[in-house]
């Protein structure tokens, strides 16, 4: 890359940084995430994990230890390629702020896929990992392929800018937003992740934090698309996204019947006679009844907004 810089003056114009960048994504994200799937199977199906889940270290740490440790070689050839970022900064492009904002992005974004690539791998079957993981690095090479040939030609433009995005009506630095984003559903990801790493039987989320989850991303959702243009277009996507997100948490945490059974045996050995709402085996009836009325609020309030919002010009 820094070869063909110099032979067609790719550095001036951006090309340069731009297939770099693509180069550094394909490392962090979508190898990196392949590496960090690929553990959490492998020792799934050999029984490893298991080991490490009677040892002293905690669900937490051994979460931590696979999603930093995994694609640590990762890691360490995305440090390799800097020294020519750097190289490019130097002819112009991009700026240094620049550089710093995307290699955060790029930072959040692997952080982000390595943290679904290791709830995914702990979700699947055990035997499921490593084809799991070929098949992401696959989606992922092709997908960020036609992502770079789309702003290949634009890159001087699209790494000079510095970029503002709305929330809730207020312009914010683009990498502000995107970091407030990335850190509410890596947060989560890592409670499922968390749970799963503790036991494979336990449901990825207890009641109380699906819920949560559910209304976060709606004040996200709202925050996105308040006072946007087509709008109209906008909360339509929107409210399809919060109910099949919704479908999902309730899947994610209603027992099945003989789980049902378990925990009304095990209240009734403690004297009670049903478990408490919030129970991971309890009934999923109070769960989905704050759920719709998360979904019905959300939807009012999106409603609302669109009375008053910019219309879409033709």
């Amino acid at each position: 890359i820094a070869w063909a810089g110099f032979q067609l003056d790719g550095f001036l114009n951006g090309g340069a940084f731009a297939w770099l960048l693509l180069l550094q994504i394909i490392i962090i994200v979508a190898i990196g995430g392949a590496q960090a799937a690929t553990a959490v199977g492998g020792s799934r199906s050999s029984g490893i994990l298991d080991f490490h889940r009677v040892s002293p270290l905690s669900s937490t740490e051994l979460t931590l230890g696979f999603f930093f440790g995994a694609p640590i070689r990762e890691y360490v050839l995305l440090a390799t390629t800097l020294p020519y970022a750097l190289l490019c900064v130097g002819f112009g492009v991009p700026t240094m702020h620049g550089l710093i904002q995307v290699i955060i992005a790029v930072i959040a974004f692997a952080w982000l896929f390595h943290g679904l690539a290791l709830l995914s791998a702990l979700l699947a079957k055990p035997r499921a990992g490593s084809r799991g993981a070929i098949g992401l690095v696959i989606f992922l090479v092709i997908v960020l392929w036609y992502i770079a040939a789309a702003f290949m030609g634009r890159s001087t433009t699209l790494f000079a800018l510095d970029q503002r995005l709305s929330f809730f009506g207020v312009s914010l630095p683009w990498l502000a937003v995107v970091l407030v984003y990335i850190s509410a559903v890596l947060f989560f990801v890592y409670l499922a992740a968390r749970r799963r790493m503790a036991s494979d039987r336990i449901h990825p989320l207890s009641k109380v934090q699906a819920i949560a989850g559910m209304g976060t991303l709606s004040i996200l959702l709202l925050g996105g698309i308040w006072k946007q243009e087509s709008y109209d277009v906008l909360e339509i996507v929107a409210l399809y996204f919060l109910v099949a997100t919704s479908v999902i948490m309730l899947v994610m945490v209603t027992p099945s019947q003989a789980e049902y059974v378990k925990g009304l045996l095990r209240a009734r050995k403690q004297g009670q006679s049903h478990l408490s709402a919030w129970d991971d085996l309890s009934l999923n009836r109070v769960f989905l009844a704050i759920l719709c009325a998360i979904l019905f609020v959300t939807g009012t309030i999106i409603w609302r907004a669109g009375i008053n919002a910019p219309l879409a010009l033709p």
